[in-house]
């Protein structure tokens, strides 16, 4: 039986939990975000950019912006209005580029499908399988998450409320 492993593009699950893991990953990182620390007044914008190979829709912009609850009355609508002037801004820029989508698959655990051709009838079969760095001929190194990603603090200048 002739099988088949396509690179395929990932879809929008799985370009979803590559998000949701560097965004994870970067709030871990920021020292802002630590138990000691504690806000009277904060605003939050989180900005999702998906720069497309797609010359028709070259740019996907995702804009969330917290809104004040009862639970959490400290968060206020951004920008945080009458500011005092010890007022900080502060941001974080993850970036990253993704060539070969079942590397990703690999870096996050997600499952890579692996197609199978029966001679017999020329019947299509798709498996999903969970490959390790080792199965795939990699590293733990090579399958590292953080691999192929860009961090940057931001300046107050950079921030954009």
């Amino acid at each position: 039986m002739a099988e088949t492993i396509p690179n395929k593009p990932l879809n929008g699950t799985e370009l979803q939990q590559i998000i949701q893991a560097d965004i994870a990953r970067m709030l871990s990182m920021d020292g802002m975000l630590k138990e000691y620390m504690s806000y009277g007044r904060v605003s939050t914008v989180i900005t999702v950019k998906l720069l497309l190979d797609n010359p028709a829709y070259p740019e996907h912009v995702i804009n969330i912006r917290p809104q004040p609850t009862k639970a959490h009355p400290q968060i206020v609508t951004a920008p945080v209005k009458n500011v005092t002037e010890e007022a900080v801004k502060l941001g974080r820029q993850r970036t990253r580029k993704i060539d070969n989508p079942n590397l990703e698959r690999l870096k996050h655990k997600l499952p890579i499908n692996k197609i199978a051709i029966d001679p017999s009838d020329g019947k299509q079969k798709t498996q999903e399988l969970n490959y390790t760095a080792e199965s795939a001929g990699l590293t733990e190194a090579d399958v590292n998450p953080d691999n192929g990603t860009v961090d940057k603090e931001l300046t107050a200048m950079e921030v954009d409320l």
